[in-house]
């Protein structure tokens, strides 16, 4: 445990952050706490700065004898966390310059409904799904982990489902409504993401959510699952579509990689693509790309050719697809994001322009 002048320091620091409506909070040794709010980091300079005892403090108090174990062996330990009863977080401690450094990401108390977060309405329609494969991608911090749960949370309400969560470490904390839901925490649960999932398979299980999709066993059994008849929720790594799908084939040995193009082509039943912008005022914008295949589309990754995908998803609306360079020149000309801003992040700047004047 903190002690208690140790507790008090933390607690102002954490009610800052909230004040402040921070996303994540560095104790990082030779500065002063820093956070980042809407995208940028900022400098706590009111804070004293941060010492390798403080560090070590919040270490020994936050983390389980098991969890110091792992983190002397691996050097570093990503593990959920709550304070003070009420507030959530997922904590990295590592080491940095032979020193300990601590990085929080913070968790909402509550699930958001699927239909708050700025997303196609066409995605509520995958909490209908019986089998097949949803992949939430975009890059870090872009709310992955959000979406996954909050579609979840939509199919624990809506139906009455057996789900399994594969998760390292656990986030969003969810309650039976009309499913049963387990969630499974890598380090506490089980041994890793792939044996919870090989236990899924061999279970009653008709929904599994896997945290991330990072390595090629968690990456194979994920596809195998969503081909037998479950419903697999994960979450990637990637920037766009062309490059979730490739991440993905790339995982597999070079002559698996044929068959697994064509697996993919049918198990997937659709990919959220999802960034946060700034929004011009303050805060931040998602901004989706949904990409839902059809049967041109389906062709298209049997073969391999990923790159066609954007065009594809630039030219089927009437499929349910919405492409990223359509949702930002919207934005642009309604004022809510800035031009520069749209470009940084459109798969062609030179033509958003031309795609803004069609509203």
């Amino acid at each position: 445990m903190l002690q208690a002048s140790q507790q008090q320091s933390f607690a102002r620091i954490i009610t800052t952050v909230a004040e402040l409506k921070a996303t994540d909070l560095h104790m990082t040794i030779g500065t002063p706490p820093i956070v980042r709010v809407d995208g940028e980091l900022k400098m706590l300079e009111h804070e004293e700065v941060v010492t390798p005892e403080v560090v070590q403090a919040l270490a020994d108090g936050l983390l389980t004898d098991a969890q110091k174990q792992q983190l002397e062996a691996h050097k570093d330990i990503t593990v959920s966390q709550t304070f003070m009863d009420r507030i959530r977080f997922r904590m990295n401690v590592f080491y940095q310059k032979g020193a300990l450094s601590i990085s929080m990401r913070f968790i909402p108390d509550r699930i958001p409904p699927i239909d708050s977060l700025g997303l196609p309405h066409e995605v509520q329609d995958f909490s209908k799904l019986e089998r097949g494969l949803i992949l939430i991608t975009g890059p870090f911090g872009s709310g992955k982990t959000t979406t996954a749960a909050s579609l979840v949370q939509k199919i624990n309400i809506e139906r009455a489902e057996h789900i399994v969560t594969a998760e390292d470490p656990i986030e969003y904390l969810f309650s039976n409504a009309k499913s049963v839901i387990e969630q499974r925490e890598v380090g506490r649960d089980a041994t890793s993401l792939n044996a919870v999932l090989d236990l899924a398979d061999r279970e009653d299980v008709d929904v599994v959510m896997v945290s991330e999709l990072k390595t090629p066993d968690v990456i194979s059994k994920t596809i195998e699952l969503s081909m037998n008849d479950r419903l697999v929720i994960g979450t990637l790594a990637a920037e766009s579509i062309p490059h979730a799908l490739q991440t993905i084939v790339s995982s597999y040995p070079a002559d698996q990689r044929k068959n697994a193009q064509s697996m993919i082509s049918e198990a997937l039943q659709g990919i959220i693509c999802q960034q946060l912008i700034k929004r011009i005022g303050g805060g931040l914008v998602l901004v989706p790309e949904l990409f839902i295949p059809d049967a041109p589309a389906r062709s298209v990754i049997r073969d391999g050719n990923f790159s066609k995908l954007i065009n594809i998803t630039q030219t089927s609306r009437e499929h349910g697809m919405i492409s990223r360079d359509m949702v930002l020149a919207q934005y642009v000309q309604q004022g809510v994001i800035a031009m520069q801003d749209a470009r940084a992040y459109a798969h062609d700047p030179d033509q958003l322009q031309t795609v803004i004047q069609r509203f």
